[in-house]
């Protein structure tokens, strides 16, 4: 048990800032980091990407995990499944101001069809996930509501 909650640690702590200075590069980023032979993708559980309140509740989730040994979350959110190979992404900004932004991904991954949409907020001048929803047909999620049923 030692060993899964300090590997769960380990993931959690280990990141750099991916947070950037226009809500699209933010985005772009977690994208471009799943990409390629090599790809080092950016984690669901990389706490410099969120906001304050994701990251509250993140650390919720995590000590949850710790408890019962497993994930609470057992899928990557950007690419929704657990498996992928993505290509032709697209990321735009909808709507915002200096303060809120929603950016929409589309991708393929295995060449079906997927669209992620980012709420972000501005904090101290990064641009931080606050909300991701995918809105795919038949496999829809929204973080928020996966975390209020822990």
């Amino acid at each position: 048990m030692r060993g899964i909650s300090f590997t769960l640690l380990a993931v959690f702590m280990a990141s750099t800032a991916y947070a950037a200075s226009t809500p699209v590069s933010t985005i772009e980023a977690i994208y471009k980091s799943h990409i390629g032979k090599n790809a080092k993708p950016i984690s669901g559980t990389d706490e410099k990407i969120y906001s304050a309140r994701r990251r509250k509740q993140l650390h919720k989730s995590l000590a949850g995990c710790e408890e019962i040994c497993a994930p609470v979350q057992d899928f990557d959110y950007f690419v929704n499944g657990q498996d992928y190979e993505i290509k032709n992404v697209a990321v735009k900004q909808v709507s915002g101001d200096e303060k809120n932004a929603i950016v929409v991904a589309n991708f393929l991954n295995f060449d079906k069809p997927e669209e992620v949409t980012y709420m972000l907020v501005n904090e101290s001048g990064k641009w931080l996930i606050d909300d991701v929803k995918d809105v795919t047909e038949g496999e829809t999620y929204d973080l928020d509501k996966l975390f209020k049923r822990e």
